[in-house]
């Protein structure tokens, strides 16, 4: 794999430091984050944490706090128990937020001896960026990152969506269109496009169709 290869000709000297260091992997919905920082990780033999586990808490969801980038993700708490504790004590213990249960799991400590990566969407939000010694963001031409939104919807439901109208579909898709205001991964929200009733999940930063029908005229 190509990407994989070029990613970790950039990480490798900071894995050979031999003192902590922290790299982010950001991108694009559908560019691959996820997939190509856990095989780093793995060839790498370092610490990989993610932002999903950051999700914002319903206390603090409000639409002012929506409205602005990277808004449901909770990027105080990143710093405070994540990014600033490894930086300059080589330890950290944080509580993932998991969007199932909409609490928070058993705390996870970690220390750092060497390189950790970071991953997801808004790893390189500007409050966080200058805690990195290397910052990446991945791109994906459009037509690779479509096929992966579709494939998590599975060829049984897109089948039911006229082809011609599919790059339409998709492409609102990818700007996850839920109001800015909600952040439930139980919730199933419904989008009305091209004559068909869209219904959709969102979980730990990722969207899936669940089902798509036509609308009764």
């Amino acid at each position: 794999m190509e990407s994989l290869e070029a990613l970790l000709e950039l990480l490798t000297p900071l894995a050979r430091l031999g003192r902590p260091a922290l790299a982010a992997i950001d991108g694009r919905c559908g560019s691959g984050k996820s997939t190509l920082a856990g095989l780093a990780a793995h060839r790498l033999g370092c610490p990989l944490f993610h932002m999903d586990d950051f999700f914002l808490p319903p206390a603090l969801r409000t639409p002012e706090r929506y409205a602005a980038p990277g808004g449901n993700v909770h990027y105080e708490r990143v710093e405070a128990e994540l990014l600033r504790p490894l930086r300059e004590t080589g330890a950290a213990c944080f509580r993932p937020f998991d969007c199932r249960s909409m609490d928070f799991s058993a705390p996870i400590r970690a220390e750092l001896t060497g390189l950790a990566l970071v991953e997801g969407s808004y790893a390189l939000h500007p409050a966080l960026r200058d805690f990195y010694r290397l910052r990446i963001f991945l791109e994906a031409p459009w037509p690779v990152r479509r096929a992966r939104l579709l494939d998590r919807g599975g060829p049984e439901l897109l089948a039911r969506f006229p082809v011609e109208k599919r790059d339409a579909l998709v492409g609102v898709l990818a700007q996850d269109p839920r109001p800015r205001y909600q952040a439930d991964a139980s919730r199933v929200y419904g989008l009305e496009f091209g004559g068909y009733e869209v219904k959709f999940t969102v979980s730990d930063q990722i969207l899936t169709v669940t089902d798509i029908a036509k609308k009764d005229s």
